[in-house]
């Protein structure tokens, strides 16, 4: 079943760059959930989370950003959520700084003039990129992977 699943998404991928080499338009979308993820993976030091355990947990806030921004059912978020889980990726983490990750996402590469560019999922049919989002909700979706 991953095999499958990885099969897929490496066929998807494939499809966005050649359509998109440059990254200038659609495939950009495949960065969604990599702002925090980025972000994760400095605070807490590369190999400390696989890549792909952080864009798990990074594609969780981007989730819970896009319903506080856009109002996206929850439902996508949970279910991300069970299947993260389920596959073995983490969806939580322990003891770790809002203040300075969200510090750390704003000197990611891909931010847009001073402010913090994300990817973000305002329907199910639409993925847009948003670089005005405020630090409240910024502090708000980085709460949903913090373990208690």
């Amino acid at each position: 079943q991953i095999t499958i699943f990885i099969n897929d998404s490496i066929k998807v991928k494939k499809q966005f760059v050649e359509e998109d080499e440059k990254e200038t338009g659609k495939r950009a979308y495949l960065n969604l959930g990599h702002t925090f993820a980025h972000a994760f993976e400095t605070y807490f030091g590369y190999g400390t989370y696989l890549h792909g355990e952080a864009v798990g947990l990074g594609l969780l806030c981007a989730l819970r950003l896009s319903e506080l921004v856009y109002g996206l059912d929850s439902s996508y978020r949970k279910k991300s959520c069970e299947y993260l889980s389920k596959i073995g990726l983490p969806i939580k983490i322990s003891k770790f700084d809002p203040e300075e990750i969200t510090k750390i996402m704003s000197r990611d590469k891909k931010k847009k003039d001073s402010k913090i560019s994300f990817v973000l999922v305002k329907n199910i049919n639409e993925v847009v990129s948003n670089d005005n989002i405020s630090k409240v909700d910024i502090l708000e979706s980085l709460a949903i992977v913090a373990s208690i």
